[in-house]
């Protein structure tokens, strides 16, 4: 069983983010999932879905979250980039971590990066039983925009589906910018060199 870490146990400046391209990240996401519950698992976190979109898909970027002293990755995320429209594909933390604010604080550093890169119009879909993800996306300004009807198996059930604009209506975001970067520290600007 996981050791459980209380709110003092976790300092986010010790947390850095990483572009999980194809070596050696499909082997380090194995190991991970391996260590976590039944319930966490699934298919596509360990089969060919996750390392194929690693591989194949030119608009999918996964970022990992990274704890240097130790256990190394303890979550990741997903999304597809096209032109001015982003899809969180996945948000996953070790329990370990979990109601710890890193989800809070890893979602805010993406929305954060995808204004920079242009984006307007940030998606996701959720399980609709997920409460505590649906309470997180509705405070980072999410709203409920429809539903999927058993679009997820094991156990089958709803997915909801949220969307955010990330620019006011009639906004035009800047494209002169140098291209941003998701990675380093979880909190930039602050002891950027802590977890180096």
């Amino acid at each position: 069983m996981a050791e459980l870490l209380s709110e003092t146990d976790i300092n986010p400046l010790e947390f850095r983010i990483v572009r999980l391209d194809i070596d050696p990240w499909p082997e380090v996401l194995r190991h991970f999932f391996e260590r976590q519950s039944a319930a966490d698992r699934s298919d596509f976190f360990l089969g060919e879905a996750l390392l194929s979109e690693l591989k194949w898909v030119d608009v999918a970027e996964y970022y990992g979250l990274v704890r240097p002293k130790g256990p190394g990755l303890v979550g990741f995320m997903g999304a597809w980039i096209v032109e001015s429209e982003a899809e969180i594909h996945q948000i996953f933390l070790d329990p370990v971590f979990r109601k710890k604010g890193l989800g809070t604080l890893l979602l805010h550093r993406f929305m954060r990066y995808a204004r920079e890169r242009g984006v307007g119009d940030l998606y996701l879909e959720v399980r609709r039983s997920n409460l505590l993800a649906r309470s997180l996306y509705r405070k980072m300004g999410f709203v409920e925009t429809g539903e999927r009807k058993g679009y997820y198996t094991c156990p089958r059930e709803d997915a909801v589906l949220m969307g955010c604009r990330l620019f006011p209506e009639n906004a035009v975001p800047s494209t002169v910018l140098p291209r941003p970067s998701m990675e380093g520290a979880l909190c930039p600007g602050e002891r950027e060199s802590v977890a180096s």
